[in-house]
């Protein structure tokens, strides 16, 4: 998958639209937002997902981490071109701020997961 980014702030109010590309079914997914210059503190307030995004997703939202994540089994489809994923408004006096390298994505994917009982 290809992540690419757009921010704005326009009237102290700033905002991170973070677009996607993946070829794969998606899960869940989890970033964190940071200042690029300095050491602002960033929150984010309010979101909106994309449109390919289902409406039962889950959101954890803690200060710069954002977490969304299915508990049905609903995926959010392969987009073949890049497409909106989630639109962020975002409390802080940074001026330039972008996504942690440590963000991931996880697919739906059936694993056996080996299991050991002991004591039966």
């Amino acid at each position: 998958g290809i992540l690419s980014l757009a921010s704005d702030v326009e009237d102290e109010i700033a905002s991170l639209s973070v677009f996607m590309f993946s070829t794969a079914s998606v899960a869940g997914f989890q970033f964190n937002v940071v200042d690029l210059v300095g050491n602002e503190d960033i929150s984010i307030n309010e979101f909106s997902f994309g449109t390919g995004v289902p409406a039962d997703f889950m959101v954890d939202i803690s200060d710069n981490t954002f977490f969304a994540f299915t508990t049905t089994g609903d995926t959010i489809p392969p987009f073949q071109t890049t497409q909106l994923l989630v639109q962020l408004s975002l409390d802080t006096d940074a001026e330039e701020f972008c996504l942690e390298e440590t963000a991931f994505f996880s697919v739906m994917m059936p694993v056996p997961i080996p299991l050991e009982v002991e004591g039966m």
